[in-house]
C-alpha cells in the first residue's frame, strides 16, 4: 500500500498559517510548523526552498545561527547562481565567524571557477579564522596576481599570516612588495622591522624602528621596541633612553608623580622607595631580583604588584613590604618611585642577579607534600624523574615566535624514565590529552593547581620538580628565581633581556639557554634537549 502524501492545497493551507503565526510574533508555533512541513515527504524543490528561506529568517531572528546556516547551505550548493540566496548564506557565515560552511561552499564553487577572486577570498578570510594560515596562503597569491595594486591592509594581513606559517622569505618579499606600493605605511613598517629581526637582522630591525618614530612621532611603542633591539645587540650598554618611552609609562606615572619625584640614581641610604609594576608577571619577577641590592644599598623597599603575586614576595622579601595598588595612598610619603623595568638602567652595572643566590621562596610544606604525591605518581608508572613543561604563551606579538605546539616535544615524551608535569596556564587539555593518547600517561596536569591564578601555588610545583623546560614566559622567569634547573628554549629572535648568544643569562644563574639557529624551526632544538636528557 503506497503511502499518502500531502496534497498541495493542505500544504499551502499549513504554510500561510505558519506564516501569520510568524507574522504575529509567535515564534515558536511558526518554528514548529515550519519544521513539521520540512520533514514531512514529497514536497517539491519550490516547496523545499521556500521552506528554508523562511526558517533561516526565523532562526536568524532568533539568535539560533547554527540552524539557520544549516538551511541555506544546501541551497546556496544546489543554487550557486540565486545571487540573493548565496549573499545571505556568505553574509552570515562570515558575521559570526562560521568559516567551515563557507570552505565547503568555496572549494565546490572552486572547481567549476578555479580563478574567481571572490571564492578565494572567502577562502582565506575561512582559514585564517580557523587559525590555518598555511592553508590560507594558496588563495592569498591569486589575490595579488589580479591587483598588485591591492591596499595596504591586504598586505599586512598577508604578511601577518606568512610569518605565522614559517614563510619568512616570502613573508620579506612582500612587504617589500607592500612598502613599494606603499612606503609611508606604519604596519608595514612594523612587520618589515619585524621579518628582519625574524632574520635575526637586529641593527637593521633598530633602525626601521626608529625610521617609524620619526614618521609617526606619537608611537612611543617603536621608540622603545628599537631601545630594546639596542639593549639585545650592545650586551646592556646602549637602549636604555629608547627602551624607557614604553607607551603606557608616562600614562602611569601620574598615578605616583604626587607622592614623590621619580628616582634617578640618586643615594638610597635612609630613603623610601616605591617601585610599581608596569609589566607581565615574568618582567616583575625578574625585576624584583635588584630588590637585594636595593636594600643594601639602605634603601626601605615598598613594591606595588598583582595581589596574585603577594604571597610569594612578601614570604621571599622579609625586609621590603609587597603591596597591590589600592593600598599605595595608605603608607606615607616617599621619597622616590621609579618604573620596576627602569631598574636595569640604574643597577644592572653594579649587580647581577645570577652571580647571588635564588631570591625567591617557595612555601616549604605545600613543595614538600607536592614531591611527595608526584614522587608517587612516577613511581606507579614505572618512572624516576620528574621535569616539568611550559609550551605556550598567548601574546598576540611574539606567541607564534615562541611557541613550541606539544607535537614537537614527541624526542622528549619518548624518554622512558621521564613523568612529565604540566605548567602551564589557561586552558590546555585537548592538547594534553592529544600527547597522552600518544604517549600514553606521559604528561600530568594537577587539577589543583591554576598556574595562572595562583603563582604562589605554582612555585611550590616547580620547586618539586627535579628539572623544567620552557619557553620564554613566566614559567621561565618563576622557575629561575626560584633556583631551580631550568631550560628556556630560545627562538631565534631573543627578546632583549637574553642577549644574542651564549648559554647563561644575568638574571638566574639556575638557568640554560637552549636557543634555535633558524625562526621558527623548533626540530633540532627538542632533539637536543632530549639527548641532553639520556
Amino acid at each position: 500500500m503506497s503511502s499518502i502524501q500531502p496534497s498541495h492545497s493542505d500544504f499551502a493551507d499549513r504554510l500561510m498559517a505558519a506564516m501569520r503565526l510568524h507574522a504575529a510574533g509567535k515564534f515558536a508555533e511558526a518554528l514548529a510548523e515550519y519544521e513539521a512541513l520540512l520533514t514531512e515527504k514529497g514536497q517539491s524543490p519550490e516547496a523545499d526552498y521556500r521552506l528554508r528561506t523562511l526558517l533561516f529568517k526565523l532562526y536568524r531572528h532568533t539568535g539560533d545561527i547554527d540552524h539557520a546556516v544549516a538551511m541555506l547551505e544546501p541551497l546556496a550548493e544546489k543554487n550557486p547562481g540565486d545571487a540573493p540566496l548565496v549573499k545571505d548564506f556568505l553574509e552570515i557565515c562570515m558575521e559570526h565567524k562560521r568559516p567551515q560552511p563557507v570552505l565547503r561552499f568555496a572549494r565546490q564553487m572552486l572547481r567549476s571557477y578555479p580563478n574567481d577572486v571572490h571564492l578565494h577570498e572567502l577562502m582565506a578570510t575561512s582559514y585564517e579564522q580557523l587559525g590555518q594560515y598555511a592553508d590560507m596562503l594558496p588563495h592569498m597569491a591569486p589575490l595579488l596576481k589580479a591587483d598588485a595594486n591591492r591596499d595596504e591592509g591586504f598586505f599586512i594581513r598577508y604578511v601577518r599570516q606568512l610569518h605565522r606559517a614559517g614563510e619568512l622569505a616570502l613573508a620579506e618579499r612582500i612587504v617589500e612588495k607592500g612598502l613599494a606600493r606603499h612606503p609611508q605605511s606604519q604596519g608595514l613598517l612594523e612587520l618589515n622591522a619585524l621579518s628582519q629581526g625574524l632574520a635575526r637582522q637586529f641593527t637593521q630591525a633598530a633602525d626601521t624602528y626608529r625610521l617609524i618614530a620619526a614618521h609617526y612621532p606619537d608611537n612611543r611603542q617603536a621608540i622603545a621596541l628599537a631601545g630594546a633591539m639596542a639593549l639585545l645587540t650592545t650586551d646592556f650598554k646602549e637602549g636604555f633612553e629608547e627602551y624607557a618611552a614604553r607607551p603606557h609609562i608616562s600614562e602611569m606615572e601620574k598615578r605616583f608623580i604626587d607622592y614623590c619625584p621619580k628616582w634617578q640614581g640618586e643615594a638610597l641610604r635612609g630613603k623610601k622607595l616605591l617601585l610599581w609594576c608596569e609589566q607581565g608577571i615574568g618582567d616583575v619577577l625578574m625585576f624584583s631580583g635588584f630588590t637585594p641590592w636595593l636594600q643594601q644599598q639602605g634603601a626601605d623597599v615598598t613594591m606595588v604588584v598583582a595581589g596574585k603575586l603577594m604571597p610569594l614576595l612578601a614570604r621571599s622579601f622579609l625586609e621590603a613590604k609587597v603591596i597591590v595598588d589600592a593600598h599605595v595612598s595608605k603608607e606615607g610619603v616617599f621619597d622616590y618611585h621609579l618604573p620596576m623595568g627602569e631598574l636595569i638602567r640604574y643597577v644592572l652595572p653594579h649587580y647581577i642577579p645570577a652571580e647571588h643566590p635564588p631570591y625567591l621562596k617557595p612555601d616549604a610544606v605545600r613543595t614538600a607534600e607536592l614531591r611527595r604525591r608526584y614522587a608517587a605518581l612516577a613511581e606507579a608508572h614505572g618512572k624516576k624523574r620528574l621535569i616539568g613543561i611550559s609550551w605556550h604563551t598567548a601574546n598576540p606579538e611574539v606567541g607564534f615566535v615562541r611557541n613550541v605546539a606539544l607535537e614537537q616535544w614527541a624526542p622528549l615524551f619518548l624518554l622512558p624514565d621521564v613523568q612529565f608535569i604540566s605548567l602551564q596556564y589557561d586552558d590546555h587539555a585537548a592538547e594534553i590529552d592529544a600527547v597522552n593518547r600518544r604517549f600514553p600517561q606521559a604528561l600530568f596536569c594537577d587539577p589543583d593547581i591554576d598556574a595562572f591564578k595562583d603563582v604562589d601555588a605554582l612555585a611550590a610545583q616547580i620547586a618539586a620538580l627535579d628539572h623544567v623546560i620552557t619557553i620564554d614566559n613566566f614559567i621561565a622567569h618563576l622557575s629561575g628565581a626560584l633556583g631551580a634547573p631550568t631550560t628556556v628554549l630560545m627562538p631565534a629572535m631573543p627578546d632583549w633581556r637574553w642577549g644574542i648568544e651564549g648559554a647563561t643569562c644575568r638574571w638566574y644563574k639556575s638557568v640554560t639557554l637552549e636557543r634555535q639557529e633558524k625562526s621558527l624551526e623548533w626540530k633540532a632544538v627538542m632533539q637536543c634537549v632530549a639527548a641532553g636528557l639520556r
